[in-house]
């Protein structure tokens, strides 16, 4: 009886051992101040997207008639500035309007209204003139 007793309490020490490894590498309680420091510190991190001014702006302008153009047939329409989202797909050459331009990581990108729908175009795929 006694190897007996002596066997079931080593195998709860044992046991809680296990649980007490598995909730420590669970994760940590966090306060609300410092669950607020992590969100913060991962929004720092996300670049972020720049509105151009008009008068700051060279190339083509809000309310201008572009081209879209591209290296392969289509045209990627995107949901965001940098996104690999696409949301459409427009065949080259069509006539789009430009609604806003945005400076998002160093290169310039256009919101525009074309037949496919509204989205996020880069400047490398945009025209002023007919291809």
């Amino acid at each position: 009886m006694k190897k007996r007793t002596s066997f079931v309490i080593l195998w709860m020490i044992g046991l809680l051992l296990i649980a007490s490894l598995a909730c420590n590498q669970s994760g940590d309680i966090l306060t609300p101040e410092k669950a607020t420091q992590r969100v913060q510190a991962v929004e720092d991190a996300i670049p972020t997207v720049v509105a151009i001014e008009e008068e700051d702006l060279e190339g083509p302008q809000p309310g201008d008639e572009i081209y879209l153009t591209a290296h392969s047939y289509l045209v990627n329409i995107v949901d965001e500035p940098g996104s690999l989202k696409i949301i459409a797909n427009q065949q080259r050459g069509i006539k789009a309007i430009i609604l806003q331009v945005t400076l998002h990581e160093g290169e310039l990108w256009y919101y525009v209204d074309a037949p496919a729908g509204k989205g996020w175009v880069k400047e490398e795929n945009i025209s002023t003139e007919a291809p």
